[in-house]
């Protein structure tokens, strides 16, 4: 995990069984996805696309995981596809 997007401060780096991730002053995680540069939000399935200074979620670009191509799941590697699979999975059973 690339540790420069957390320069601009408001973030902290947690970690569990999963591996790193941000924990935003508001605690909501954010989970990496690097493999297709975005960060998904596990409380409602929004991804977020990965910037220099952190994750700007009044910026724009935000995108519902669902309605992504079929190209960017493709895109995701093996570990970034099982975490956004977990995250749909919760979502399915709130």
């Amino acid at each position: 995990m690339n540790l420069e997007y957390l320069d601009k401060g408001g973030f902290d780096v947690d970690v569990d069984v999963n591996g790193p991730f941000i924990v935003e002053s508001n605690s909501t995680q954010f989970i990496p996805l690097e493999s297709v540069g975005c960060w998904i939000d596990p409380n409602d399935g929004m991804t977020y696309p990965m910037l220099v200074d952190g994750i700007n979620a009044d910026l724009g670009g935000a995108c519902p995981v669902d309605d992504l191509e079929e190209g960017w799941y493709g895109d995701l590697d093996f570990s970034d596809s099982i975490k956004v699979d977990i995250v749909m999975e919760k979502l399915k059973k709130v």
